[in-house]
């Protein structure tokens, strides 16, 4: 990696910054007006109390629907992002819908002091979310970190199925689905997956599973 977020020239941040920021408002703005146009129906949700602090979990493919969906988050959330100087309107996003805190690092960048800040904000009550198939895939391949995650904080993992009536997809290695305008949003959770030692694969097997839409 090039250049991390971080990492910004002196000289460089306040500009940088600055366009970062408006790009970030552009896109949440966007993805606002996609949501108040939408219907967007919940199922699942009474699998858990929203009280309580969770691990969820996406495939890389949904974040924009996600994005659409929840446009503010409840509670305190943490999450793992990654730290390429290109990101920056990304974080700033994520700041306008509410998470609380950012650990910078993904797969080869810093990628285990990040997911170690986010399990010790997690055992403090807050939430996260994760993709267990990014930063890069390969898509719907969980990798470890959502494992980790779980069994070193012993929080439960509720995975999401997020599915738009209507979207277009973009050119990406995910293969992103953005929502169309006036659109239905369908969110399924899964039931709660608590990870431990013993159930390894099979809590693996569960969390696929209820991430994948059936057809």
């Amino acid at each position: 990696m090039a250049l991390r977020v971080d990492k910004i020239p002196v000289f460089w941040r306040p500009f940088y910054k600055l366009i970062s920021y408006l790009i970030a408002l552009l896109l949440y703005l966007f993805t606002a007006l996609i949501h108040f146009s939408c219907r967007i129906k919940h199922e699942g949700n009474e699998n858990h109390n929203i009280s309580e602090n969770f691990i969820y979990a996406l495939w890389h493919q949904s974040l924009a629907c996600y994005f659409v969906v929840f446009i503010r988050h409840r509670g305190n959330h943490i999450w793992m992002n990654h730290p390429s100087w290109v990101m920056k309107p990304i974080h700033y996003w994520l700041g306008l819908s509410g998470v609380k805190e950012l650990a910078l690092g993904s797969a080869g960048n810093s990628g285990k002091e990040a997911l170690q800040k986010v399990v010790l904000f997690l055992k403090k009550g807050y939430n996260t979310l994760i993709t267990p198939d990014g930063p890069a895939g390969p898509p719907f391949e969980i990798k470890s970190g959502v494992m980790q995650m779980g069994l070193e904080t012993g929080i439960p993992v509720i995975p999401l199925c997020i599915i738009p009536s209507k979207f277009f997809t973009l050119p990406t290695w995910d293969k992103k689905k953005v929502p169309f305008p006036f659109s239905t949003i369908k969110v399924i959770y899964g039931k709660p997956v608590l990870i431990v030692e013993k159930n390894l694969e099979e809590a693996k097997k569960s969390i696929r599973e209820d991430l994948t839409e059936k057809k």
